[in-house]
């Protein structure tokens, strides 16, 4: 998948959709079987406004794990380095984290508690 020429085809978004029900499926196979475990990552992709996926799951409704799996993955993403771009510096990250919140993808309460620790 080579995202300088584009985003992702029909077929790789799907398969994006799909990643977190893969991963949970695997865990499961694996042997794993701690329910709150598999929840934190079956549901790690949801939005706190209920438009992620897989369930469409809102608010206190995500599990708090996932809300924390979510914040975290993607100051990671943040702040690391990729090959189609440089890596944020840390108040950029969280400046984007709040406007994150602002539009409704995250739970206020874990982006702020992840700056306090961090910041």
């Amino acid at each position: 998948m080579n995202r300088s020429k584009g985003g992702l085809s029909s077929d790789e978004y799907q398969e994006y959709l799909r990643h977190s029900i893969e991963s949970t499926r695997i865990l499961k196979k694996n042997g794993f079987r701690d329910k709150q475990l598999l929840d934190m990552i079956y549901h790690s992709h949801e939005k706190y406004d209920g438009s992620g996926f897989p369930a469409g799951l809102s608010g206190e409704k995500i599990p708090i794990g996932a809300r924390i799996i979510a914040v975290a993955d993607t100051y990671n993403t943040f702040t690391s380095w990729h090959p189609r771009r440089e890596r944020w510096e840390m108040e950029a990250a969280f400046d984007e984290l709040r406007h994150e919140v602002q539009k409704g993808n995250f739970d206020r309460e874990v982006v702020q508690a992840l700056i306090t620790v961090l910041g």
